[in-house]
């Protein structure tokens, strides 16, 4: 179905008609709440109909009401239901269309033109044509491309004022020294009572060894990233029991982590501004995080029944069984509660009061479905997410964060997933020592790069050298430290592979001398068996 042309005066309209307005959008909003994906695709609308719905309230409503900003019509929808019940509806089509792939893409772009000459326009005169209250309240208008630049841009900003003022009063001074063998609690021990504004200024890193001795090395950015890696290598990884994995190894937090860390919320509102130091300075991570958990990044998202698909499938398809179950309920022997093993002892958690002695019957199945979901979504880990919520928005602001849905969260997190890389790119960004781009040397390494290895390969070369397979979100311009190609001179007759410092992103590459197969050999060894990798 072709998106239809929007009446200019519909929003004169809706204030006209705000009563029947303000009832529709309670209505569908509590519809889309209560609805699961199955229900929503058999027995809601037609295609055509919700695709006129979503239509009308993404661009005839909300991308006009925020571009205009005419102040009256904002006073009448801010002071009433209708502008939280106009973004909730929006979000929820968003979220399903995205999660089951409803409506073409870029769908909900208003701006075509610009959507379709992203890639041939200057993002800076994109941006400035762009009103800005749409990036909080109508992200889903704007292509992601432009809200990333957007922020990265506010961010990378901000850095370099605090950054460079922060860098004249930590002249002279020594660096924070952090013992390997107790990295996450060296880390808290010295960064936590800065807080997260505190987090923002440059760290100077210096990394001590198991006799206490302190490693050469200056920390021009390079050191914070190994920092960083590694903290967050330490806080995600499940054996640590802060956070758990769901089937697909999706990461969340551990509900246990409350029972066996007295302090859990101080180190989850740490964990928080770590994560929110790594956006901050682009330190790309691993970890992989669960849907239902990113909703909860901008601070204002309540999981709906449909996001516990995100958390345990198993568990959703059998509450799925029980919603459309024909026969007698009561048979299967349920209450509103739910048995939870803490360390070996097992409890009963009531969704309501006395909730472990009210039975589940055919009439009040579908509460106890939305109450065993929102426990499970909201509920069990609420006073971990809050606290890692909090530090992280001590770092990256709520309003910041707004501007994106989930998934795009993520990618702020991780990195592009899924592309192939630009080495046209990582080459225009690159830096050389001993090196010059033009050299005829380096114009076979990149050839090789780009030509010889296969996707795979490209991505472990990646890895090889930033300690990471996917690049930055918007291209190797934002890589820190900047990737760069040092000379590595040999002797006549030795024989050496290239390494490479992950913490610096540098690759150390011998010089082979006409020798180009050698060059490609080596290479190819180098980022295959990782012989001769260091972290330096």
């Amino acid at each position: 179905m072709q998106q239809g042309v929007i009446p200019n005066t519909i929003l004169q309209q809706i204030v006209e008609d705000r009563a029947i307005f303000e009832v529709f959008l309670f209505v569908l909003n509590r519809r889309l709440t209560v609805m699961d994906d199955l229900e929503f695709k058999k027995s809601f609308l037609k295609m055509d109909q919700i695709m006129l719905i979503a239509d009308l309230l993404n661009r005839g409503v909300a991308f006009k009401l925020f571009s205009q900003q005419d102040e009256g019509l904002l006073a009448y929808f801010e002071n009433t239901k209708v502008l939280e019940n106009l973004k909730k509806c929006i979000q929820r089509l968003y979220e399903r269309d995205k999660r089951l792939k409803l409506f073409p893409p870029n769908f909900w772009i208003v701006d075509k033109r610009t959507a379709e000459r992203i890639d041939n326009l200057n993002m800076d005169s994109v941006i400035k044509s762009i009103n800005q209250s749409l990036l909080v309240n109508a992200p889903q208008t704007i292509p992601f491309e432009v809200r990333a630049y957007f922020f990265r841009q506010v961010i990378q900003a901000e850095r370099e004022q605090r950054q460079h003022m922060s860098m004249f009063g930590m002249m002279g001074q020594e660096g924070m020294e952090i013992r390997r063998e107790f990295l996450l609690e060296d880390a808290f021990a010295k960064l936590y009572g800065k807080g997260g504004d505190g987090m923002k200024d440059r760290l100077r890193i210096q990394f001590v060894d198991t006799n206490y001795i302190i490693e050469e090395g200056v920390d021009g950015g390079g050191l914070t990233k190994e920092f960083i890696t590694k903290v967050t290598e330490q806080i995600f990884d499940p054996h640590f029991a802060f956070f758990t994995e769901t089937t697909d190894h999706k990461i969340y937090p551990n509900h246990l982590s409350a029972h066996s860390h007295p302090n859990y919320l101080s180190l989850f509102d740490f964990f928080g501004m770590v994560v929110g130091k790594a956006i901050y300075e682009g330190i790309l991570l691993k970890p992989q995080f669960a849907r239902f958990f990113l909703n909860k990044f901008t601070g204002t998202g309540r999981n709906q029944m449909d996001e516990l698909q995100s958390l345990d499938p198993d568990i959703y398809g059998n509450l799925m069984k029980l919603k459309y179950f024909e026969g007698d309920v009561g048979e299967w022997g349920l209450t509103f509660a739910v048995s939870e093993d803490y360390l070996g002892k097992t409890m009963q958690i009531p969704f309501v009061p006395n909730g472990e002695s009210e039975p589940v019957t055919s009439e009040n199945r579908l509460q106890y479905i939305m109450h065993y979901a929102d426990y499970m979504l909201n509920k069990k880990t609420k006073s971990q997410t809050s606290a890692f919520i909090q530090g992280l928005h001590s770092v990256i602001s709520q309003q910041q964060l707004s501007y994106f849905f989930p998934d795009e969260i993520q990618l702020l997190i991780t990195g592009s997933m899924g592309e192939d890389l630009d080495i046209g790119d990582l080459r225009r960004h690159a830096i050389y020592h001993g090196y010059k781009d033009r050299d005829p040397y380096i114009g076979e390494f990149w050839r090789i790069i780009e030509e010889d290895l296969s996707k795979e390969e490209r991505e472990l070369f990646l890895s090889f050298v930033t300690g990471c397979t996917r690049p930055p979100l918007l291209g190797f311009k934002y890589l820190s430290p900047q990737f760069c190609v040092h000379q590595v001179v040999l002797d006549a007759g030795q024989q050496r592979l290239p390494t490479a410092s992950t913490c610096m992103n540098m690759l150390k590459l011998p010089h082979y001398g006409g020798d180009f197969g050698k060059l490609r050999e080596s290479i190819k060894i180098a980022i295959n068996s990782g012989a001769g990798f260091n972290l330096e």
